[in-house]
């Protein structure tokens, strides 16, 4: 008998993997289904620089597409000007559902 991987944690591992190929660092997907009923994981990641976080950004909402679900919302969310733009503390949270 196989066990099958809950959709929610294969999002979450794409959106790591994604955060991951754009050299993000201190990458965490932690599991909050025993604690949480609005989402069964997180996902964070450091980036180094303002346009490294919106390349991050950008390739995890390409990694969500794979499971033909845009994010349903994405706070904070950089665009190319403001990347570039002087340093901030400002940190894009993508919202997708159970992730």
């Amino acid at each position: 008998m196989t066990s099958q991987i809950p959709q929610s944690l294969e999002k979450a591992m794409a959106a790591a993997k994604a955060a991951l190929d754009k050299h993000a660092e201190d990458v965490l997907v932690i599991d909050l289904r025993e604690v949480s009923t609005m989402a069964d994981f997180f996902v964070v990641a450091t980036a180094a620089s303002r346009p490294q976080l919106l390349a991050i950004t950008e390739q995890i909402e390409q990694a969500l597409k794979r499971f033909r679900q845009r994010p349903g919302h994405i706070e904070g969310k950089l665009t190319r000007e403001s990347a570039r733009a002087a340093p901030s503390t400002r940190r894009p949270a993508i919202c997708s559902g159970d992730m």
